[in-house]
């Protein structure tokens, strides 16, 4: 059955989808090509007559994401002018005041889509949550910083948070079209989905466009500041031949040959591990491109702008997962490698081994495997994570913490708990393809249904809590109090050890 929605810009036509209605691909800005190329989003042209909203959008142009996760993850739909579209499910359009949950997919700033399996709402739908996934520009389209070098291209700061916001402004002035309430939107997200929603917390262009937040897996390091943005887009515009300040070259730069040059300069980052030619955040966080902070769109870092209040009128469900780079580690052959030790003395200015002699101790008889994994996961990811919950406790912001535990038999084991392994589980998503591959054969329905009911709570009320699950106070840093989410979930205090924390705070990422 379809059903058909007006909105200020035309008549969108979605579908039923497994008790819910479905609106995919609905722009919500223009597309960002032509003379709109690396400019701020603008709104979308208006449309006569309906306009089927039944198929996934157009996806961002991307570099590939490669080996195992990328298999998983990558988009399995084309790319095209009209990506900064979002897909809607709700209960029901005629509804009214439902809770709306907006998600940001993950995908390191360069990489995914809105299109994943495990993303569908519906649900949360037939829970009574209106759901919006959003595709926003990436990598070099999203995140390249201009304004400095090119200084006739003012307000290009962060195109990617920009489009973010843009999304959030269409779901403020439309999703009342759609039943949701627009003065009770929860943002979320997952690695660099979790991270979005950090700057999107941080910055003042996004004040009052939401309420509450659920950060996922955030990641290191987090955000550039414009010295270090200067030194990659200087690096990038002269493997493109490109003089600074010269516009029209720059304009007329072919997106692919864009992507290209971008993924060689990543490469020659990672390979030559040369920090006088490319920021130490780079070279040891493996993430070229991210928001950039001293800028109008985020005018302090995120880790000073929470520390400073941020998020004091917000509430905030955040967590990581167990063995987060396991995806990663096992499919590069399961051992401590070399580069590992690079990126660790990357990270703590030459002296690496200091970082790896204090987990040996803390860890006795730890694999080389397991010891791999626990320093790149907590370097990445759980390190910033804790830190951040930290700076939220302390601004008296109500955080309630989890870490994901369920560990996936896939690759015979060697994955653990690993990075994305909760996203099927929070959306309730067990019998999607994706979920096949993330899970196996054997789907954990029950554990599934208790997060996803943690989140249904967590999104109405601003509590996680529900009968399924022990007690779950708020974080204190404290005690560091965190719920284990797992077949027999727990709460502990401290699953982080503090004297390592307190190194990883040392080190140059954080």
């Amino acid at each position: 059955m379809s059903k058909a929605v007006q909105t200020r810009y035309g008549v969108v036509q979605g579908r039923e989808d497994e008790g819910c209605y479905a609106f995919l691909g609905v722009p919500y800005a223009a597309a960002p090509f032509g003379e709109r190329f690396l400019r701020p989003p603008e709104a979308p042209e208006p449309w006569d007559g309906p306009r089927s909203a039944t198929a996934y959008g157009d996806v961002v142009p991307q570099l590939p994401m490669m080996g195992y996760f990328g298999d998983v993850c990558g988009p399995k739909y084309p790319a095209g002018p009209d990506c900064l579209n979002l897909n809607i499910w709700t209960p029901d359009p005629d509804a009214e005041g439902v809770p709306v949950y907006v998600w940001f997919h993950g995908g390191g700033y360069f990489a995914c889509s809105n299109t994943d399996d495990v993303y569908n709402g519906s649900s949360f739908a037939r829970n009574g949550i209106v759901v919006v996934t959003v595709n926003y520009r990436l990598g070099p389209l999203g995140y390249l910083h201009l304004s400095d070098l090119f200084p006739d291209l003012p307000d290009t700061d962060n195109l990617g948070l920009r489009d973010q916001i843009a999304s959030l402004e269409w779901v403020r002035d439309s999703i009342a079209a759609f039943g949701g309430d627009p003065n009770q939107v929860t943002i979320g997200g997952e690695s660099a989905g979790g991270m979005s929603c950090q700057m999107l917390i941080s910055s003042p262009l996004a004040k009052g466009l939401f309420n509450r937040a659920t950060i996922l897996s955030p990641g290191v390091p987090n955000g550039f500041s414009k010295a270090e943005a200067n030194q990659i887009t200087a690096e990038l515009i002269a493997r493109l031949g490109i003089a600074p300040g010269d516009r029209k070259a720059l304009l007329a730069v072919e997106t692919t040959a864009l992507l290209e040059a971008t993924g060689a300069l990543f490469i020659d980052a990672i390979e030559s591990g040369d920090t006088d030619k490319y920021p130490a955040k780079l070279v040891g966080g493996k993430m070229p491109f991210q928001p950039v902070f001293d800028t109008p769109s985020l005018p302090l870092p995120p880790q000073t702008a929470l520390a400073q209040g941020a998020a004091s009128d917000l509430e905030i469900l955040m967590g990581v997962t167990h063995h987060e780079f396991s995806v990663v580690m096992a499919a590069d052959g399961g051992v401590f490698t070399p580069d590992v030790a690079k990126d660790m003395d990357v990270v703590f200015n030459g002296d690496g081994q200091s970082i790896i002699t204090a987990y040996r101790d803390a860890f006795p008889g730890i694999s080389d495997y397991d010891l791999a994994v626990r320093l790149e996961s907590d370097k990445t990811f759980t390190a910033i994570s804790f830190d951040c919950a930290d700076r939220l406790a302390d601004t008296k912001t109500p955080i309630w913490f989890y870490r994901f535990d369920w560990e996936t038999p896939q690759l015979d084991g060697a994955l653990g708990a690993h990075h994305f392994l909760e996203l099927p589980f929070v959306f309730n998503q067990m019998d999607t393809p994706q979920a096949a591959t993330l899970v196996g054969d054997e789907r954990p329905y029950d554990l599934a249904r208790t997060i996803h009911a943690a989140w249904i709570a967590f999104i109405k009320t601003g509590d996680p809590n529900h009968d399924g699950l022990p007690a779950w106070p708020n974080y204190t840093a404290k005690n560091r109090e965190t719920l284990l989410l797992k077949d027999e979930s727990t709460l502990v205090s401290h699953p982080f050890d503090p004297d390592l924390l307190a190194r990883w705070r040392a080190s140059t990422l954080l």
